[in-house]
C-alpha cells in the first residue's frame, strides 16, 4: 500500500463529521463498499448521516442499524447501511446476502467491517476513525481495488 493509498484528517464535532462525510460522498467511485471500523461512539452513524444527506437524504432516516442489521437510505445512489457487531462468522454476514450488491450501483456500507474484512471485494475503501484523549477524531482512509484508490486520490489535496 502506497502513502497515494491512504489520506489521514480530523474532525472535531459531529458537524465537522458529517461535512467530512460530504466531501468523501463527492470522491466516491462505485461500485464501491465502505468499511468503517472504530470503537463505539466514533462517530461511524453521524459519518453515515453526511454520506446520506450528501446523496439527497434529510439525515434523519440514519440510524445505527446494530439491532436491524441493515437499512437501506433511498438517496441517489442508495446507501445500504449495515451493522455486524452482534454477527458472530463470516458466514453469518453473507448470510445476509450483501455479497448481492456488492457490484451493484449502490453504495455498501459495513459498520465495524475489520471483524470479516477478508470477505469484503477488492473495491472497498477502508475507513478507520479512532477518538483522541481531545476528543477529537482521527480518520484514516485506506483505498484497496481500483475504485477505492481512485476514491482515496480524489480526497487528497496533494
Amino acid at each position: 500500500m502506497s502513502k497515494q493509498d491512504t489520506w489521514l484528517t480530523t474532525t472535531a464535532t459531529p458537524e465537522e463529521t458529517e461535512r467530512l462525510a460530504c466531501v468523501v460522498a463527492c470522491s466516491l467511485r462505485l461500485p464501491l463498499v465502505l468499511g468503517l471500523s472504530g470503537t463505539l461512539g466514533a462517530g461511524k452513524t453521524c459519518f453515515v448521516r453526511g454520506l446520506a444527506k450528501a446523496w439527497g437524504g434529510t439525515g434523519e432516516e440514519v440510524t445505527s442499524p446494530t439491532f436491524t442489521l441493515w437499512q437501506t437510505y433511498e438517496t441517489s445512489p442508495a446507501i445500504h447501511h449495515l451493522d455486524v457487531y452482534r454477527l458472530l462468522s463470516e458466514d453469518e454476514f453473507l448470510e445476509l446476502g450483501v455479497e448481492d450488491c456488492m457490484d451493484g450501483p449502490d453504495l455498501i456500507v459495513v459498520e465495524w467491517a475489520d471483524k470479516y474484512a477478508s470477505v469484503f471485494p477488492d473495491d472497498t475503501l477502508w475507513v478507520d476513525v479512532q477518538i483522541e484523549e481531545s476528543g477529537e477524531r482521527v480518520w484514516r482512509f485506506r483505498g484497496g481495488g481500483e475504485n477505492g484508490r481512485m476514491s482515496v486520490m480524489a480526497l487528497r489535496p496533494d
